[in-house]
């Protein structure tokens, strides 16, 4: 017997696989409250400070402009966004990063929990049906709360189906706000 296994996207969402499954809906369906069921579980695990697992700095593109500096880890979610305005003001200064450290600095206060830092398709594995392995977790680490959602949606192709079906709402809380104040900081890097 042979065993069949491919990247979740393409069975999940309405890749060229899609029509091996007998009912697409139905195994989306599946495979999104399975994945769903692995982050609720990741994020039962609280953290002491921001940063990777072994307690270093953060590992993340929002912190990869400045090699001469490490960047955490953080005791507070405030030192955190200190640190984002930090990367951006070393990246590039002028009203436009300002404005955008404002908009970063005003933003509430979350749990900090363990986050992989990269869900997507390509890093999740599926096979006879269901998730059997989530790939690629060098950029996890305790962030707030919302970092996940964010990141799942930082640098997204907005023509496929993950984004499309908006799975990234279905398999994790939905955070807006820090999702469009993170995409201003992402323009600050662009």
């Amino acid at each position: 017997m042979a065993l069949y296994s491919t990247v979740c996207r393409r069975i999940l969402f309405a890749g060229p696989l899609a029509y091996e499954c007998h009912n697409p809906a139905e195994q989306q369906s599946i495979l999104v409250g399975q994945l769903r069921g692995y982050l609720d579980e990741l994020r039962e695990i609280d953290g002491t400070i921001i940063g990777t697992v072994d307690g270093g700095p953060c590992n993340d593109q929002v912190f990869e402009s400045d090699e001469k500096n490490n960047y955490g880890p953080y005791e507070t979610e405030e030192a955190f966004n200190e640190g984002i305005a930090a990367a951006m003001r070393t990246f590039s200064g002028g009203i436009f990063t300002e404005m955008v450290v404002d908009m970063v600095k005003a933003l509430p206060k979350h749990n900090i929990v363990l986050t992989h830092g990269d869900i997507a398709p390509r890093n999740i594995i599926v096979r006879d049906g269901k998730i059997v392995a989530i790939l690629d977790w060098e950029l996890s680490g305790f962030y707030p709360e919302y970092w996940e959602y964010v990141k799942a949606l930082y640098l997204p192709s907005w023509d496929t189906g993950w984004i499309q079906e908006r799975a990234v709402d279905k398999v994790m809380k939905p955070f807006h706000l820090e999702h469009a104040v993170m995409r201003q900081v992402r323009d600050v890097f662009m």
